[in-house]
C-alpha cells in the first residue's frame, strides 16, 4: 500500500550506517524513482514490514496486529494510511569505517517494529535497519534489475576499480585488441570478456570514441549489440 506523506505524524528519526556497495544501491534506486536516499531507506523498511507478517510473527514473535492496539490504532491498515507526514531529509557523513549514514524518519508503527526486532536479536536499530536492506538488496537482484536497472555484477565490478583512469586506458587497449575477432558482438559477451560493467563499456565507446580511433576502430552501440564500423 502506498505511503500517504500528507497527513500529521509524529515521526521518529533513525540514522545507520551502510558499506559502500550497499550504499551505491539505495543511492541508484533514489535516483531512479527521484526520490531522497532517506525516503528510499523509509519505503523499503516499511515494505518489508507490510509484505512480512509470517516471517515476524515466527521469527520474532511480533504480532503486528497486536502492536497497532498497543499504540491505540484501530488496525495496522489505519496506521499505514495515516502514518506519514512528508518526503523527509536526508543527512550523510562520512565515519573512519568507511560507512556512509543515513539518517531517515519512520513513523511510530514502524520504529516499534524495529525496535522489538532489535530487541530480540540484541541489536540496535540502526544495526538493524543496516541488516534489512542488506538482505533485501542481496535476495532480490531481479527485482533492482527489473524495476530500477541495476545489475549488482556490474555494480560490484565498478565499485572494485581502485585507479580509475589507469583501469580505462588498460580496458581501451583490451578492447582494441579483442576487436580483431569480431564485426559484431553482444555487449553481454563482450563485457564478460573484458570484465568490465556495461555502463563502463557505454561510457568508453562514446565518451573515448576519439581514442579508440587512434587506435584504429570505430565502434557503435545498436540496440544489445556492439558494432564494428569499416
Amino acid at each position: 500500500m502506498p505511503l500517504d506523506t500528507n497527513k500529521s505524524s509524529n515521526l521518529s528519526r533513525i540514522t545507520f550506517g551502510l558499506e559502500l556497495f550497499d550504499e551505491r544501491v539505495i543511492t541508484l534506486m533514489a535516483k531512479r524513482r527521484k526520490q531522497s536516499r532517506s525516503e528510499t531507506v523509509r519505503n523499503l523498511i516499511h515494505n518489508w514490514i507490510e509484505s512480512n507478517p509470517s516471517i515476524l510473527k515466527c521469527n520474532y514473535d511480533i504480532d503486528l496486529n497486536g502492536i497497532a492496539r498497543e499504540i491505540n490504532t484501530i488496525d495496522h491498515t489505519q496506521v499505514i494510511q495515516n502514518s506519514f507526514q512528508q518526503l523527509v531529509n536526508y543527512s550523510i557523513t562520512n565515519k573512519s569505517s568507511e560507512l556512509s549514514r543515513i539518517t531517515f524518519s519512520i513513523d511510530t508503527f514502524d520504529k516499534r517494529v524495529l525496535t522489538l526486532m532489535a530487541k530480540k536479536r540484541r541489536q540496535s536499530r540502526s544495526e538493524m535497519v543496516r541488516n534489512l536492506v542488506h538482505k533485501w538488496i542481496e535476495n532480490n537482484p531481479d527485482i533492482l534489475k527489473s524495476d530500477y536497472d541495476i545489475d549488482l555484477n556490474d555494480l560490484a565490478r565498478e565499485i572494485d576499480i581502485k585507479n580509475y583512469d589507469h583501469f580505462i586506458q588498460a580496458t581501451i587497449q583490451k578492447l582494441v585488441e579483442y576487436s580483431e575477432f569480431f564485426n559484431e558482438i553482444e555487449i553481454d559477451i563482450l563485457v564478460e570478456q573484458l570484465e568490465i560493467s556495461r555502463k563502463i563499456l557505454r561510457d568508453i565507446i562514446i565518451k573515448y570514441h576519439a581514442k579508440l580511433e587512434k587506435n584504429g576502430i570505430k565502434l557503435r552501440i545498436k540496440g544489445k549489440l556492439i558494432i564494428k564500423e569499416k
